[in-house]
Order: structure tokens, then sequence, then C-alpha cells
């Protein structure tokens, strides 16, 4: 063949010929550092009015750390030594049945918060009366006055709270509260009928925290009083639970439960002491999962989607979204807390850089967690 011929024929064949497949280079896998323990842990305040005596061993080895407050005036000293004996608090009662200011009344306050301020054990004033109104100006003014006579009396300075019932909104929380250091209110779903609509807490749990100032600490006063009917016995457990941890995930940072007192005809206070203790234990005791909430900051590393299941319940007459997360960063670690609102199971999918596992709950199926009705969890993953 003439060599030109062939050259044009090669040049041909070549031009012809596929391009050859561009080299495909993957991406570095991501290298993931270890889940870090958590050091130093701080505890979430967490108790019980009017528990018994006999009681206060369970409560601090469970990681509780109050007691009280307790009704009928003065709280005996015995009671004040044996919680310090058990490195429990005790939220004392200061304040009368009704709005006093006079002369008499300031004298009365300053003499009840003298009998016991020295006493180690005191590390909160509940203000009395409970449920004052913020559309009364007498009685906020009456708060104002009650913070200034005993914080003149408490060279400590240890915080003021009260109670404000169930129905209050956040801006009558805000205006009742101003002069107190804890904003309260009353979350007892079964008692106001919101027993299969349990979200209702966690809303109610969102106003107090949004309710609250700077310079204020949000917390949840949680149900122990009224004995469910029968057909509702087996949901004890988780309606302590969710309440719990529903109140968390929205910004309470403080919790009571009303009762600790064995009442007649409450046949499930054994059930219900036995669930709040548990989960007083997770956050305090052994996994000390109130750290990451207390002290950690909002973090992206780990992302959620609800997938399966009801994306919205009823809560006070309103639809809200059925599941509710918050994901914090503690050092090296990502932490996420996940609480199904719904009573059916809600699947929700996991998006993280460094594999996720569950500390609380159920285990991932592969990146989805299938959250039971009113169901919890607490994932944490490596952060770094």
């Amino acid at each position: 063949m003439h060599l030109r011929a062939w050259w044009l024929w090669s040049a041909g064949l070549l031009a012809c010929a596929p391009a050859p497949a561009p080299k495909v280079v993957s991406p570095p896998a991501p290298t993931c550092g270890p889940v870090e323990t958590i050091e130093d842990p701080v505890r979430i305040p967490f108790g019980m009015y009017s528990v018994p005596v006999d009681r206060f061993e369970d409560l601090s080895a469970a990681g509780m750390t109050m007691v009280g407050p307790y009704y009928g005036g003065a709280v005996d000293a015995a009671v004040l030594d044996a919680a310090h004996d058990r490195g429990l608090r005790v939220l004392y009662p200061v304040g009368f049945d009704g709005v006093q200011v006079d002369d008499d009344a300031r004298a009365r306050l300053e003499a009840q918060v003298h009998a016991v301020v020295d006493h180690p054990a005191i590390g909160g004033w509940y203000v009395l009366p409970e449920e004052t109104r913020p559309w009364v100006d007498a009685e906020v003014e009456y708060l104002a006055w009650v913070r200034s006579t005993v914080h003149a009396a408490d060279p400590l300075h240890r915080p003021l709270l009260s109670y404000q019932p169930n129905h209050r909104r956040r801006d009558e929380l805000a205006a009742v509260s101003g002069s107190l250091d804890i904003v309260t209110r009353g979350l007892y779903a079964n008692f106001v009928g919101a027993t299969h609509t349990r979200a209702w807490v966690r809303e109610g749990a969102r106003s107090i925290a949004e309710a609250t100032a700077e310079t204020q600490t949000p917390w949840a006063v949680l149900e122990m009083f009224a004995q469910p009917d029968a057909e509702d016995l087996g949901w004890v457990e988780a309606w302590a639970r969710h309440d719990v941890y529903a109140s968390l995930v929205v910004g309470a940072r403080g919790l009571l439960v009303f009762s600790g007192w064995p009442r007649a005809g409450f046949d499930a206070y054994a059930a219900y002491l036995g669930a709040y203790l548990q989960v007083a234990d997770e956050l305090n005791g052994t996994e000390s999962l109130a750290t990451p909430l207390l002290r950690g900051r909002p973090s992206d590393a780990i992302e959620l989607e609800r997938v399966t299941g009801p994306a919205r319940v009823t809560a006070g007459g309103q639809e809200v979204d059925s599941v509710a997360w918050v994901v914090v960063r503690e050092g090296g670690t990502a932490w996420a807390y996940v609480v199904n609102s719904a009573e059916v199971e809600v699947g929700v999918k996991l998006r993280a850089r460094c594999p996720a596992q569950s500390v609380v709950g159920p285990t991932l199926e592969g990146d989805v967690l299938r959250l039971p009705a009113l169901g919890v969890a607490v994932l944490r993953a490596s952060s770094k």
C-alpha cells in the first residue's frame, strides 16, 4: 500500500475509535474521629414536689437533684437534713395564702427566709400563692416585692420560682414571671384532657421557653397525680418519657414532677415513679444525656427528615408536627434528641457524615429510625 494511502487509512481508523474513558477518581472517604466520652458532666435540675423522706435515696441514686416544694407551712428540719445527706436540694416555700405587702408581711417573709437561709439544702425559694394573675397589677407587683425582700435576706440570692396553671399563654407567662428567676407552667396532659394528644405537652413547654428571658430559666412541670383509666395503664412509662424529652427538645432546662406524694387511690404511683427515675438516670446518671443539651451548641452534623407516618398531629386544637428534634454538638460529638408525639409509628431518615448510633431508643435500620408510638431516641455521631 502506498505510504500516503496507509496513513490516511490509519488516521480514519483512529478517528472512528471511541475515546478512552476518563479515569474516575473517587473522593476520599470521610475520616471520622471517635465518639467522645462526655467529660465533666453537668446535671439538669430534676425533682418532685412533696416526696416522702423514705424516697430520697431512690431519687438521689437515679440522678434527681431536688425535692419540694412541700405545702402546709415550714418544712421540718429533718427533711432538710435528710435531703442534704443524699445530695438533694430543697425548693422551700415562702410567701402567703394571698397577696400581702405591708410591714407585718415583710417581717414574716424575712422570718421565713432567716429560719433556713443558712441550711445547705436550700436550693431555691418557691413563692406562694401560686397562679398569680398577670392582669392583676397588685399580684405582679407582689412578686417583685417578694423578690426584693427575699434577696435582701438571702446573701446567696438563690433563685425564685412559682407555679402557673396549664392554660397560661406565652404572653401571660412572660408578663407574670418577670420578677422570677425560673419560669414554669403546668403540663398536665391527662388532667386537661390531652391524654391522647400528647404534642400538647411539647407545645406547652415551647411556650414556657419562649416566655423566658435571657436571665431566666424555663422549667416544665409534669404530671404524676391522677390514676389513669384502666385501658391506659400501659401508656404510663411512654407518657413520662415522652413528656420529659418533648419538653427538653423545645427548650425546657429544668423539670419538676407534681407530685411525689403517694396519694390514696393513685395505684399507678409506682409505675410513674419508676418511669421518671429511669429518665432521670439517663439524663443525669448513667449516660449524662443532659450535658449536651445544657452545654452543647446547635449543629447540622446530623440531619433528620420524617419519611413515614403522620406528618401532623393535633395539640390544643391546632395541627402541629408529629415529630420534633434538636441536634447539638458537645466537643467532637453530635447528639440528636428525637421525639415522636404521634400514637403510631413514625419513620425518620438520618443523614450524617459519620455513622450514628443509638444511645436511647430503637436501633437504626440503615439510615432510618423507626420510632414507636410516643417513642424517644437519642443518637450520637462523631462530628470531626
